[in-house]
């Protein structure tokens, strides 16, 4: 499970959402499910996804000093790229936004009946560069970069 917390400021760059689908989620080379969680205090108004409550309003969000709003066609594509499977308001801290992930993760293991290996939570404005660990070379180590990014072991 991937979850995604934090504000959308950034996300919509190509630069940030592209790295956080490569670098992030395929670098981190779990073969297992690799649901998407969304946890953001932004307000959204419009659905990509029918029934999982996301609304994003084309040009409601700027990219990082570009006075240009994102475009609808921008937005689509930077969500298609990620198998989201909730999405959740929360305007608390970070600390806030990581219990509901794991609120979240443990709804959508009660829904399949499956528990997740793992939990990868990061903020949706970090460009990663690469990914310094995977499934292989973590076993079962916790990783944890203040509210930047952690990476959870579940124990069986």
């Amino acid at each position: 499970m991937f979850c995604i917390k934090g504000q959308l400021e950034t996300f919509f760059e190509p630069r940030v959402h592209e790295s956080l689908a490569s670098h992030l989620m395929c670098g981190f080379g779990y073969r297992g499910r690799n649901d998407v969680v969304f946890v953001t205090s932004d307000l959204l108004f419009a659905s990509p996804y029918p029934g999982l409550g996301l609304t994003s309003k084309a040009g409601q969000w700027q990219t990082k000093g570009d006075p240009t709003p994102a475009s609808e066609a921008q937005q689509c594509y930077a969500w298609h790229l990620f198998p989201v499977v909730e999405f959740v308001h929360e305007k608390g801290d970070q600390g806030r936004k990581a219990e509901r992930c794991l609120g979240a993760m443990q709804s959508q293991e009660k829904r399949y009946k499956q528990r997740y290996d793992w939990v990868v939570m990061a903020r949706p404005d970090l460009m990663f560069t690469y990914m310094p660990y995977t499934t292989s070379t973590l076993s079962h180590r916790r990783i944890e970069f203040d509210d930047q990014v952690k990476i959870l072991p579940r124990y069986a």
